[in-house]
């Protein structure tokens, strides 16, 4: 009597085609729930105040379209502020930008701060998550993480243990 992996969901062997409907049926709405959140997530993928990807875009071409800094002007360019994690390993992971906030995440213990852009010194919310120390010790190819993710109002990251967390981002 062993429990089969189907379409997301657990199906019991002996439950048969009708454990196997009630799987597609529970799909369904959840496939209309993806659509319409890849949507949103690529109307402000294609605007230029967001960056709500790792690459910017589904194409992940790292790109912008702006053009107020160009190859005349880029050597003008200074620090108008920074903003520092208190972490010293590294940050590989590139920030996101929705909405006016930007989301930073760091390398072990995983920390998320949400920052306004309107008033960068200013932190929204932070999410220092406790982890078990002994976490760094079994990590594979160093402690960092590789970036946040976005979607349906939520910032989202793995920990190191390889759980995932979602923080809502506009509720904070």
């Amino acid at each position: 009597m062993e429990d089969a992996l189907v379409a997301g969901g657990i199906v019991n062997e002996e439950a048969g085609q009708f454990g196997s409907l009630v799987c597609i049926c529970l799909a369904v709405p959840l496939a209309t729930s993806a659509a319409r959140a890849e949507d949103k997530l690529q109307a402000l993928s294609n605007s230029e105040d967001n960056w709500a990807m790792q690459g910017k875009n589904y194409s992940s071409n790292h790109y912008s379209a702006l053009t107020q800094i160009n190859a005349e002007n880029v050597k003008n360019l200074k620090v108008s502020w920074s903003f520092s994690t208190g972490l010293l390993s590294g940050h590989e992971g590139a920030p996101l930008v929705v909405d006016g906030k930007m989301f930073i995440h760091t390398s072990f213990p995983n920390n998320t701060f949400a920052l306004n852009l309107d008033d960068p010194t200013r932190i929204l919310w932070q999410d220092k998550p406790k982890q078990s120390a002994a976490a760094r010790a079994v990590a594979c190819c160093d402690i960092v993480n590789r970036g946040l993710a976005y979607g349906q109002g939520m910032a989202l990251r793995h920990r190191s243990s390889s759980r995932p967390c979602s923080m809502a981002t506009s509720s904070r």
